[in-house]
């Protein structure tokens, strides 16, 4: 099959083979943003119960911009807090070091989740839009189903960055790649077309850039498998849920510009491992349409 294309003036473009393809994916991999020095560190601040609200504010100090998206995303419809949240010591206070954390990297991470990314159906913002609302329904999908305050925050942060390595892959892909008519397990179609157009895929890439990051084991797992966890996995359960996360949002078509069919249930393995095989998909969809109606909110206002 010749894949070459012909260019307006009518001379011919040499196919690019799959193996180039995934030669100029690694490469850009050293070209994306990293995670600027003083996040990693406040970070890794929040994660430590014996820092101090005035060690975390040395941080914000340092980088004005940050701490002014973090205090947008407090003050935020989504938190609906009657006082407005004004200062980086009185957003400390009232969410805690967990929620914060999960805000501040979600502040770093607007910017570049905003790209477009026309071959998976997102125009400019919508990967954003949809990882937003997959990160505050994983978060209250972890509350509801007790699993813990910490590990709720973990599966935000799973929801936020499980499709990052999307950005990499949709620079190297001709546009209309990924925008025929999918099937009823598009999810996974769209692995398989990744992989028979790459030679990888968006969660094996997605990986990568996370230990590019220097972000946790456990959360490269989560990307790794959002799509079909692992039962013998240590963070099982937390890919599992943020794919249920992800299969609402996509369902409902959080962020996309272009129709595609989404999966018409959640990999069944999921249910599985939440042990939770009669879950009743519909109300699931019902109450999570609120959650992700505010995350839309929290959207608007950083933007």
């Amino acid at each position: 099959m010749n894949n070459s294309q012909r260019a307006a003036g009518g001379s011919i473009i040499p196919a690019v083979t799959r193996a180039q393809r995934l030669v100029r994916i690694q490469q850009s991999l050293n070209k994306l943003p990293s995670v600027p020095v003083v996040v990693t560190e406040l970070l890794r601040a929040l994660a430590d119960d014996r820092s101090s609200v005035s060690d975390i504010e040395k941080y914000f100090r340092s980088d004005v911009a940050l701490a002014t998206k973090l205090l947008k995303l407090a003050n935020s419809a989504f938190f609906s807090f009657p006082d407005p949240i004004n200062s980086i010591s009185h957003a400390a206070a009232i969410l805690g070091y967990n929620t914060m954390r999960s805000l501040a990297l979600s502040a770093w991470a607007s910017e570049l989740l905003s790209r477009e990314l026309k071959p998976y159906g997102y125009g400019k913002g919508g990967l954003w839009k949809h990882s937003l609302g997959a990160a505050f329904l994983a978060r209250a999908l972890g509350h509801r189903w007790k699993m813990g305050a910490e590990t709720a925050e973990e599966l935000f942060v799973g929801g936020l960055l499980h499709d990052v390595g999307k950005l990499p892959l949709a620079q190297h892909s001709e546009e209309a790649f990924l925008l025929a008519p999918a099937s009823a397990d598009s999810a996974l179609e769209i692995l398989v077309r990744e992989r028979e157009y790459f030679g990888t895929d968006h969660a094996e890439i997605g990986v990568e850039m996370a230990k590019n990051w220097r972000l946790s084991p456990a959360l490269a797992d989560v990307i790794l498998h959002h799509h079909d966890p692992d039962p013998e996995a240590e963070g099982a359960s937390q890919a599992a849920v943020v794919h249920i996360a992800d299969w609402c949002c996509n369902t409902r078509l959080v962020g996309m510009v272009d129709y595609r069919l989404p999966s018409a249930k959640p990999n069944a393995t999921c249910m599985e491992i939440l042990r939770m095989p009669e879950l009743d998909l519909d109300l699931l969809l019902e109450e999570s349409d609120p959650i992700i109606e505010q995350a839309g909110k929290v959207e608007s206002a950083i933007q």
